[in-house]
């Protein structure tokens, strides 16, 4: 298990690891001439744009650091509906963590969950979901994921299970019916792992795609990395290939056990997404578009060769926001080829998450106030 748990260690260390870059100025719209040479038939870049190609309502809201423990960490939505933003941080002297619910129309925190570590948060509908287990250890951990009823604040548990000999625990991420996780499970030197999504109505699981490894000599086989919902099409899946010592890793799309197919093979992504008809993906120094249906050239946009881009996230088929060096966001439009600076360069900015057709994140102001932002398309 080194080898895949080193790859999701560096996935989350250059995802970590852009701070830095709090101190550079703004990206240009210049393009190097090594930058020009790489542009071809196959990727052709995006251009700056100065004004904004669509109607946004962006709604800024202050964030109180006595009631909504945002002088204790970075907090940053998890989930969002029409009156509530939810987040959870966690409270190191004590050894807990926490849930807050934060009134949009009043800007009131209230705590509504308190409990073991929680690994990450989602929602999906009514109800909150998260991954709980020692969040003190990476691995080697008993885990469960819970869900929180909204409506009568109930907690219940929807599976559970230990993550043995270095595999991680499950991150829950919201689907377009439900949520979705990744399991694994090991015996001798086997490591299978498991792709499951839940039916947000009928609380109903299913297994969509199984994958073994086998790590005894030469690796392999398959290791499933990360996943991310792509709205009403499926899921897409991260996974890395192993075969005769070579390793490749894919982004997929499941839409069922016996009907995925690649979309596209690189290293080092660093976050993914789709609409029906592009998918996007990030990593250090690019973002890159393509379509479904590889018809069009893939888009791509750079700045800074040792920077990430992360979190893309679809607003319309040919609208998408992403993240530049944990600093500062941006919106591309995939019909027009340009990029628009959607913020300006922050403090800090958190990775934007989309529920309900709404999109949020902080983002830390140059005087040290937290802000949560909504923000979506105006009809």
């Amino acid at each position: 298990m080194k080898k895949c748990l080193l790859l999701f260690s560096c996935l989350v260390l250059f995802t970590a690891g852009c701070e830095e870059a709090a101190s550079k100025e703004p990206p240009t719209a210049k393009k190097t001439e090594a930058q020009e040479v790489e542009s071809s038939a196959k990727e052709v870049f995006m251009k700056n744009v100065t004004a904004n190609p669509v109607d946004l309502n962006i709604v800024s809201q202050a964030v109180d650091p006595v009631s909504c423990g945002g002088s204790e960490t970075m907090v940053a939505p998890s989930f969002v509906t029409d009156e509530f933003i939810y987040f959870n941080g966690h409270d190191g002297e004590r050894g807990v963590s926490w849930i807050k619910e934060l009134s949009r129309k009043s800007g009131a925190c209230e705590q509504i969950y308190e409990g073991e570590g929680i690994g990450n948060l989602t929602g999906y509908g009514d109800s909150l979901y998260f991954s709980s287990y020692d969040i003190t250890k990476g691995s080697n951990v008993d885990w469960e994921i819970r869900e929180l009823d909204l409506k009568n604040r109930k907690v219940s548990v929807v599976t559970n299970g230990s993550s043995m000999n270095d595999t991680q625990p499950p991150a829950v991420e919201a689907t377009g019916a439900g949520i979705s996780w990744i399991e694994y499970e090991t015996a001798g030197t086997t490591v299978t792992s498991k792709l499951f999504e839940m039916d947000g109505s009928s609380k109903e699981a299913e297994l969509k795609k199984t994958g073994t490894l086998d790590e005894a000599g030469e690796q392999d086989g398959e290791f499933f990395a990360l996943q991310q919902g792509s709205g009403p099409e499926g899921i897409l899946l991260y996974k890395s290939l192993f075969k005769d010592g070579q390793k490749e890793m894919e982004l997929s799309l499941v839409k069922e056990d016996d009907k995925s197919r690649a979309l596209l093979e690189e290293d080092g992504i660093l976050g993914f997404a789709a609409s029906n008809k592009h998918v996007a993906y990030t990593a250090t120094g690019y973002f890159k578009a393509q379509n479904l249906e590889k018809t069009q050239p893939t888009w791509i946009y750079r700045v800074d060769p040792q920077l990430t881009f992360d979190a893309p996230v679809f607003l319309s088929e040919d609208l998408v926001m992403f993240r530049y060096s944990m600093n500062q966001l941006f919106l591309a439009d995939l019909a027009k080829g340009e990029v628009y600076p959607l913020t300006g360069f922050e403090r800090l900015v958190s990775k934007p998450v989309m529920h309900n057709g709404l999109v949020s994140y902080a983002y830390v102001a140059g005087d040290e106030s937290l802000f949560f932002d909504v923000l979506e398309l105006k009809k």
